[in-house]
């Protein structure tokens, strides 16, 4: 029996050998290294672990820089990741920014519900259901058919 992970694997080569890229998605760190480390090493993990591209630029710092960034990766997705004291104070400009750039799907790392109202579509984080992000996101891609 082929394991989940490695299904969303096969489905990223699929989608690979189809359209000639992986299904990618762009994370949004917001703030100083100390703040987004660890969350945005552990999404990259799992964005990895389904065969999707984490496509990074560092730390923001203005929700300006970081939708200037993302229309230029142009992936469509993006995870917002730092720490909880700047979720409050940030990120939901930051999400409805994003939103109005043209995000089709928003998710945040963290284990809050501040940001529903923000429109941010789910959350990942560890100990929540991490394939189910993955098939979300797969389905967002269309790379799960």
């Amino acid at each position: 029996r082929e394991d989940r992970c490695a299904r969303r694997r096969r489905t990223s080569e699929e989608f690979l050998t189809n359209t000639g890229a992986r299904p990618a998605m762009f994370l949004a760190n917001l703030g100083d290294a100390p703040d987004r480390t660890g969350r945005t090493a552990w999404c990259t993990e799992r964005l990895a672990c389904g065969g999707i591209e984490a496509q990074s630029a560092g730390g923001f710092d203005t929700v300006e820089a970081v939708v200037a960034a993302f229309k230029a990766a142009g992936t469509g997705a993006v995870c917002i990741s730092s720490h909880e004291h700047l979720y409050g104070e940030l990120a939901v400009d930051t999400a409805r920014a994003l939103i109005r750039a043209g995000a089709g799907f928003v998710a945040l790392v963290g284990d809050t519900d501040t940001l529903t109202d923000a429109g941010v579509d789910t959350l990942v984080y560890p100990g929540g259901d991490g394939l189910a992000f993955l098939t979300r996101l797969h389905e967002f891609f269309g790379s799960d058919r």
